[in-house]
């Protein structure tokens, strides 16, 4: 059994939980792939401009780009997408139901940094700050609860 991801359960950039599984009988008799660990998937239909880093093996929709053996730190390139794709979100196509295709979105260009030490400084950076947010929102949904008498 695989994890199986859709752009719908997809909401986070990092932590992302499996939720749903598919069988290994089933990757090999549908259009799902199998995307090894440390890929940063990106969704590229419905939710476009959703990402999330995956640290471990997992099945994709066709709703996926997943970049995988990636030649940056992960942390930056998370980073790095997630920038570019908020640039990007006013010339995506379609009117109600938002898309880019791969093609546009592997044509995209950013800035790396050539040191490796540089790449990480940013990424851990980057990822502290996600990880702030997501602690804040988990605060104040606790504060919106009913509390018990």
């Amino acid at each position: 059994m695989f994890d199986f991801q859709t752009s719908q359960q997809n909401h986070k950039l990092y932590g992302v939980l499996p939720k749903k599984f598919i069988t290994e009988d089933a990757v090999k008799n549908s259009a799902t792939k199998l995307i090894p660990a440390n890929s940063i998937a990106i969704v590229t239909r419905v939710g476009v401009g959703k990402l999330a880093f995956m640290p471990y093996e997992f099945a994709s929709s066709q709703d996926f780009l997943s970049l995988s053996n990636l030649q940056v730190d992960c942390n930056f390139g998370m980073y790095s997408i997630y920038k570019m794709l908020q640039r990007e979100q006013n010339n995506i196509q379609g009117t109600s139901i938002k898309g880019i295709t791969k093609a546009d979105l592997l044509d995209k260009e950013t800035f790396v940094p050539i040191k490796v030490e540089e790449q990480q400084k940013i990424g851990s950076f980057f990822k502290q700050l996600v990880w702030q947010q997501l602690s804040r929102v988990q605060y104040f949904v606790s504060l919106a609860k009913p509390k018990n008498s």
